[in-house]
């Protein structure tokens, strides 16, 4: 019967569809998991050395929350944190936690005066791109207010990639490093045990924190009850 063959084709393109969209699902959360760590430590570290930006972090977070620590936070609270989101930013661009993109050719081309052939494998340095002075004043300084008082320029800071493949999970990853910074520079203290241990860091294709020993106390009590 054609009408039943039909139908099980459906179901079976269906099915699979489902199952694709599954796995682009789980890919984007299970993709940002180790860059979303690091990235918290990178933070956790600069922080700590930073005082003077930690105590804009906490007036921002403050003022967010109105000193009420126990409601639930929500989407309009997140776009507010302008400073929180230049923390997060710089902290990414001054230790890059996926340090290239690749991307393949699919035909053959001329680029930099030299011939290549089709399906070669490029790479960008990232984290080269991010220090560059020509791009940034200061590139090794750590001042979230260059995110606060304009856009970076097209193709300078590539936290997330850039151009048709750029990260999928892009706001999911900036959504998630705001929720856990505010809640735990809302919640706690945290400081480091040595304070001129320098961070240590697995160098490969991802920066990636291999120890980071801290103190953790709760803040003191200032927020409504």
């Amino acid at each position: 019967n054609r009408n039943e063959t039909q139908k099980i084709i459906m179901k079976i393109i269906d099915h699979r569809r489902k199952e694709i969209e599954d796995h682009k699902e789980l890919g984007t959360i299970s993709g940002g998991i180790e860059t979303t760590a690091n990235l918290l430590c990178f933070v956790i570290y600069h922080m700590a050395h930073h005082p003077n930006v930690l105590v804009r972090l906490r007036e921002e977070l403050d003022t967010i929350f109105d000193s009420d620590n126990n409601r639930q936070m929500t989407m309009e609270d997140l776009s507010k944190m302008r400073y929180t989101e230049a923390i997060i930013k710089e902290c990414a661009r001054l230790i890059t936690p996926a340090k290239f993109a690749q991307r393949n050719s699919s035909l053959p081309d001329t680029i930099v005066d030299r011939e290549w052939p089709a399906n070669t494998a490029f790479y960008a340095y990232i984290e080269g791109i991010h220090h560059n002075p020509i791009h940034w004043k200061d590139p090794l300084k750590f001042n979230p207010d260059r995110f606060m008082d304009s856009e970076p320029q097209k193709n300078t800071f590539l936290m997330f990639g850039g151009g048709v493949r750029i990260c999928p999970g892009r706001k999911l990853a900036l959504i998630t490093m705001k929720c856990l910074v505010s809640l735990i520079y809302k919640n706690l203290d945290i400081t480091l045990v040595d304070m001129d241990a320098p961070l240590k860091l697995k160098n490969k294709l991802v920066n990636a924190c291999t120890e980071l020993k801290v103190r953790v106390e709760q803040r003191e009590a200032h927020f409504k009850v």
